[in-house]
């Protein structure tokens, strides 16, 4: 596992930009207490709590999702770190816990190629 920076601190889950929104943001970037920009990902759930992986972002990565230029899972595991979080049905929220990224689940990921707008035309050019 890569070396992790000190753990970001979350009072709250509130998302500051809403990318993916289905019953409740499931994808979404939230900002810890120092300002740090994390990308949250809804992973699971449980009858009471809602599971999320976070992972370090900025706002080249965020475009590039919106975009459809990069696949959902390169988004997340590309850092290499992240913290798993649990928010209760209350809006308590479990400590952040260090995790290998590469150590999850297949099912805890999105598909290899799957994008934020899968059903979206590219219109890019490859001329020959």
């Amino acid at each position: 596992m890569s070396t992790l920076p000190p753990a970001p601190e979350l009072t709250t889950l509130d998302p500051v930009e809403i990318l993916d929104d289905y019953d409740g943001p499931r994808l979404f970037t939230v900002e810890a207490s120092d300002g740090r920009r994390l990308l949250a990902y809804q992973c699971g759930e449980t009858a009471s709590a809602d599971q999320f992986l976070l992972v370090p972002t900025d706002r080249s990565t965020i475009t590039a999702l919106q975009a459809n230029d990069v696949p959902l899972r390169d988004a997340l595991t590309g850092a290499g770190i992240g913290w798993r979080l649990d928010r209760f049905r209350d809006g308590r929220l479990t400590c952040l816990t260090a995790i290998d990224i590469a150590a999850l689940p297949a099912a805890a990921l999105p598909m290899p190629e799957a994008r934020l707008h899968p059903h979206a035309v590219d219109n890019r050019s490859d001329a020959a």
